[in-house]
């Protein structure tokens, strides 16, 4: 399995959702709340105000976290600037989620923040049968395996 078709394939299917679910933590604190996203440059990417809690705890902590529907996916979150200043997130955005745009991206406390992701998790069926879609960004590995506790916890994939 090609990485970069693979990683290209999952982000489509993560924007295709609209809206997904972001997780964020700090000092030991998780939360997770819904966050409207696009995709570009390999990245995911939404807006959101420098005075809520998920933009404090976000660049506190840059390690996040996005379910959409059987994907997940886990990446380090970047503070690019203000929706207005980046014209390709602008035009996405608009496009994507027109109301949220008019509402929310003119306003000055408005921040995009992109994250890279570092790995992806997908549950897919192969002959009927279930399976793990891992791909693992850092050091370019695709693996798919067929989901059975003991083989996930013998290849070191979870933590007991």
């Amino acid at each position: 399995m090609d990485v970069k078709i693979e990683v290209a394939d999952l982000l489509k299917k993560i924007v295709d959702q609209g809206d997904v679910t972001l997780a964020t933590s700090f000092r030991d604190q998780v939360s997770a709340r819904t966050v409207s996203v696009i995709e570009y440059d390999g990245k995911i990417a939404f807006q959101t105000d420098e005075h809520s809690r998920k933009f404090k705890k976000l660049t506190r902590n840059t390690n996040v976290a996005i379910c959409a529907h059987d994907i997940q996916l886990e990446g380090i979150a970047n503070v690019t600037g203000t929706p207005m200043g980046n014209e390709t997130f602008k035009d996405l955005y608009k496009k994507r989620h027109p109301e949220r745009y008019k509402h929310y991206s003119e306003i000055s406390s408005e921040r995009v923040v992109e994250i890279e992701p570092k790995m992806l998790k997908l549950w897919c069926y192969e002959n009927e049968k279930p399976h793990i879609l891992f791909i693992d960004l850092e050091n370019n590995i695709v693996n798919k395996i067929p989901f059975f506790y003991q083989d996930i916890v013998d290849s070191n994939l979870i933590e007991e």
